[in-house]
């Protein structure tokens, strides 16, 4: 070995720089313990990688002043990027490497690329800088996994969304079918698991994308008004952070649930009351409707109201009332099944809060399903949502073919089972007990 392999195996810079100074070979390449890493494939390991490896940033940047081969990878199996990817608490070396000039998409004999491990770490730095100098997010590797299955694997949320949201496909499949949900609930991360299989689920449309559109009296659809976040006089009302986290989440489960009984579904976030009040108007006067199927997801002012986003309040009496048969003729008549999610209290049955309300006047033929009694305030999870939504899936998924009757018995049997609410159920007659979703 000579003087500059001496002095990195000892993790010397003082040495290293004085073999430099003489003239030794940056790309000189050593004998290196590496048999934890890679079964004892290593015979000689260029010394920018051993630099790295003993986490010695000086020595790294001492080499790359020598115009060292940035991608010499000796008997090595990675190249020096793809190891500082792969060893964990490397960021800063991934970082230095790539302003250097490492090529992000060179493969390491593994078959893996950097952003892989970058994604597996939980490094979104490194695979924010990976994917900044040209590496394509949806790269495979030799089984034709791609960053996100690695993002699962490795228990990595914020790095699995960032991915998504940047247009990683979490539908792509490995040479053995597997997604990276399936990946994620191999390595016992289920709620990354559950948070992709839901990202496979078709675009969300909004409430206006599907008003309208078929013959008179034959669709079936569902109307989602979901309120997550809202003007801080909801806050200071409240006397708590009003933004309702885990909103987003039961948008996708009604989503994905509502789809797969073959409904159109539209779903509008954060709307201001007058939005509210205009697009309901719409519904009124959508002739396609087979049925009246509405759901209201926010925060309960009292038992009898609600808020906008624009911290407008809205009476649940005025949405029943746009409904009757005076107001509404083409649905004299039809079944017309409202859920109401959101507090009507401040009183704890378990957990945390989301919302509810009340009824004056009840339309004939029509069904409100509460979230919780009045005086009581529905529970709801920061990341899984609300149990009152998730039960309705649940019950749903299961028993898809029931009538209401049956399906509000199974809702409450859903609800007991995941320590949600007491759900209250006001019926308007004639009953529409037969009515099947």
């Amino acid at each position: 070995m000579n003087d500059l392999g001496n002095a990195v195996g000892s993790n010397d810079v003082k040495g290293v720089s004085a073999a430099l100074r003489a003239g030794e070979d940056p790309n000189t390449c050593i004998a290196w313990d590496m048999d934890d890493m890679y079964g004892g494939q290593c015979k000689q390991v260029p010394v920018l990688s051993v630099a790295i490896l003993n986490g010695n940033m000086n020595m790294v940047d001492l080499l790359l002043s020598y115009k060292v081969n940035i991608e010499n990878q000796g008997d090595c199996p990675d190249t020096p990027l793809v190891l500082a990817a792969k060893v964990r608490k490397r960021e800063k070396y991934l970082k230095r490497l790539l302003q250097a000039g490492a090529d992000p998409m060179v493969m390491g004999k593994e078959g893996l690329y950097a952003i892989h491990w970058a994604a597996c770490h939980g490094d979104l730095t490194g695979v924010k800088e990976l994917h900044s100098k040209g590496c394509d997010l949806n790269v495979k590797s030799f089984v034709d996994s791609t960053p996100l299955h690695w993002a699962a694997r490795g228990g990595a949320m914020r790095v699995a969304k960032w991915l998504v949201s940047q247009g990683a496909n979490p539908t792509n499949k490995d040479l053995h079918s597997e997604t990276p949900a399936d990946y994620a609930r191999e390595e016992g991360h289920t709620n990354i698991a559950e948070w992709l299989s839901l990202c496979s689920e078709p675009t969300i449309q909004s409430i206006q994308d599907i008003l309208g559109s078929g013959s008179p009296g034959t669709q079936k659809k569902v109307f989602v008004f979901n309120y997550e976040h809202f003007k801080k006089t909801v806050s200071n009302s409240l006397g708590e952070e009003a933004t309702r986290k885990g909103a987003e989440m039961d948008a996708k489960n009604l989503n994905k649930t509502f789809k797969k009984l073959g409904y159109q579904v539209g779903i509008s976030h954060d709307l201001t009351s007058a939005e509210t009040e205009d697009i309901l108007n719409q519904i009124q006067n959508d002739v396609s409707l087979k049925f009246l199927l509405v759901m209201v997801l926010t925060h309960g002012r009292d038992s009898n109201t609600f808020w906008a986003s624009d911290g407008g309040v809205l009476d649940l009496t005025m949405i029943q009332n746009k409904f009757t048969d005076t107001a509404c003729p083409h649905l004299k008549g039809k079944p017309k099944i409202i859920f109401a999610n959101f507090c009507r209290g401040q009183i704890r049955e378990m957990l945390e809060t989301d919302g509810s309300i009340i009824l004056y006047d009840t339309p004939h033929h029509m069904v409100t399903i509460y979230a919780c009694h009045v005086g009581f305030m529905a529970v709801r999870h920061r990341q899984a949502g609300t149990i009152f939504i998730s039960s309705i899936c649940k019950a749903l998924e299961k028993f898809p073919q029931v009538t209401l009757e049956v399906f509000l018995d199974k809702l409450l049997e859903e609800m007991k089972s995941n320590s949600g609410t007491t759900p209250q159920i006001v019926n308007s007659p004639p009953s529409i007990n037969d009515f099947k979703f």
